[in-house]
């Protein structure tokens, strides 16, 4: 059988394993340190992406309990005052009355919503533009 002779069967083998000698010695010493830097550096990405995004919904969940507890105050001290407010209001009085003393208790409870809405809301909600940030 031609394929099995020593001549040739030895020239082929040679061959084989320079070849392999030299892909093996280009991939391990060249191409391998590239990828393994290029895998590391997208660990060391995706890390810092997933610290990050920690960070941000720590911050988001504190802002979110204090806005929380802020408005369930507010909510508590204008029902307090709307009960108290319809409490003292008089039967003895007429409707007219009546209406005007609902209707400034609305109107002030309205006003007190809005300046707080202002002052507390808005400072808690982040609005800040991406082309103005720099890192």
């Amino acid at each position: 059988m031609p394929q099995l002779d020593r001549t040739i069967i030895f020239t082929q083998f040679f061959w084989l394993f320079l070849v392999f000698l030299v892909f093996y010695g280009l991939l391990s010493y060249y191409f391998l340190p590239f990828f393994l830097k290029s895998i590391k550096s997208r660990f060391l990405i995706i890390e810092q992406n997933q610290l990050e995004d920690e960070k941000v919904k720590l911050l988001y969940l504190s802002k979110q309990s204090v806005l929380s507890k802020t408005l369930n105050e507010s909510l508590l001290s204008i029902k307090f005052m709307f009960f108290n407010g319809f409490m003292l209001l008089d039967d003895s009085k007429d409707l007219l009355q009546n209406l005007y003393k609902i209707d400034t208790y609305v109107l002030s409870s309205t006003f007190f919503i809005i300046l707080y809405c202002n002052v507390n809301i808005l400072n808690i909600i982040p609005l800040i533009p991406k082309i103005y940030t720099t890192n």
